[in-house]
């Protein structure tokens, strides 16, 4: 896992006006995850780019009580079709820890492919894991 999660509300406050500055970005696009059930917030899911690759990437994030039910997957196919039909992109990236096999199963189900291993600083630097970097190249 690469991002720790908000364990306070501060530091949820304090994160928001970051991505309120963000909305009229054209390099920045993210989803909250809600159960239509519950309204519950469950997760997060991402496209932003990023420069040092000089392409669009993905990510999501969720409760780690949602984890295991299809809900990254679910998502991930609705932003890969934003990615797609709406930015118009031919290829992304995505990149996650090397033992998080349920992220790469996730991936490996959507048609990335490995690109190359990496070393991938998290948390503002405070982080570091081995990981995967892998690519989806739209037809």
């Amino acid at each position: 896992m690469f991002w720790c999660s908000h364990n306070d509300l501060e530091k949820t406050k304090k994160w928001i006006p970051f991505e309120i500055n963000q909305l009229p970005s054209n390099y920045w696009y993210r989803w909250a995850v809600i159960l239509a059930e519950s309204c519950e917030l469950i997760g997060t899911g991402l496209i932003y780019y990023e420069e040092e690759y000089n392409l669009f990437e993905v990510s999501y994030n969720f409760n780690r009580q949602y984890w295991g039910y299809g809900y990254a997957t679910e998502t991930m196919k609705a932003i890969l079709d934003f990615a797609k039909n709406t930015l118009e992109l031919k290829v992304i990236v995505a990149r996650y820890g090397k033992a998080n096999k349920a992220s790469e199963k996730v991936l490996t189900k959507l048609g990335f492919s490995f690109v190359k291993e990496i070393v991938f600083e998290a948390n503002e630097g405070r982080v570091s894991y081995e990981g995967v970097e892998c690519q989806l190249k739209f037809e």
